[in-house]
């Protein structure tokens, strides 16, 4: 009666062990992973490759217990692979529609977005020149060679 018993036992947990184990995702999060060590793939939008890449190295540099794996993919690829739970992080050009965040908001997902640069543009004149200050039909104009003087 106690070997049935232990029998039972651990067949019992060896069944629950192996849910626990089928049930993992994406979503749930890696406790081995801290922000300086672990290993964390990410996809990024094709167009930030320099930038990715030198960020990258150098966390790594900096974090020997950290390994960061970049993909490369267009903006609707990244959103793609991050919707279908296929990576954790991405880095893109823009924010989620708001249908995408209410995805995530429907399986409980906390979806953050951090704006980590901004696009500008400096225009650097002659000091003698008379104009400093320009519109930005002005500026278009300028670009697409209306005006040349």
């Amino acid at each position: 009666m106690k070997i049935k018993n232990i029998i039972l036992t651990f067949l019992s947990t060896a069944i629950a062990l192996q849910f626990a184990a089928c049930g993992g995702n994406a979503f749930k999060p890696d406790l081995s992973d801290t922000p300086t060590s672990g290993n964390l793939k990410i996809v990024s939008d094709e167009s930030f490759e320099p930038l990715m890449n030198s960020q990258a190295e150098t966390f790594m540099s900096l974090y020997k217990n950290a390994k960061i794996e970049i993909s490369y993919k267009t903006e609707t690829d990244a959103v793609n692979y991050l919707m279908h739970d296929s990576v954790k992080v991405i880095i893109a050009g823009r924010d989620l529609s708001a249908e995408q965040h209410q995805y995530f908001k429907d399986h409980k997902v906390l979806a953050r977005s951090n704006r980590i640069a901004v696009d500008a543009l400096a225009l650097i004149i002659n000091k003698n020149n008379p104009d400093f200050l320009l519109t930005l039909a002005q500026f278009d104009a300028v670009i697409n060679g209306k005006i040349n003087n």
